[in-house]
């Protein structure tokens, strides 16, 4: 998604220049940005596991 949001705020008439809110972080997508990250449940739950703290474990995943 960086590159996306890279390429989004590039394109813009002023670069890297927020117009309503500088502190911002909106970005557009189009749904062939995302399609690598459709149901890839595993890379959404290692990064769960990075952040959360050994006591408090995560659910088990629950079958497809």
């Amino acid at each position: 998604m960086a590159p996306a949001y890279r390429a989004y705020m590039e394109g813009r008439k002023v670069p890297w220049c927020r117009p309503r809110n500088p502190a911002s972080f909106d970005a557009r997508l189009n749904a062939s940005q995302m399609e690598g990250f459709e149901n890839n449940w595993d890379l959404v739950r290692r990064q769960l596991e990075a952040q959360t703290p050994p006591s408090l474990p995560l659910p088990p995943t629950p079958p497809l």
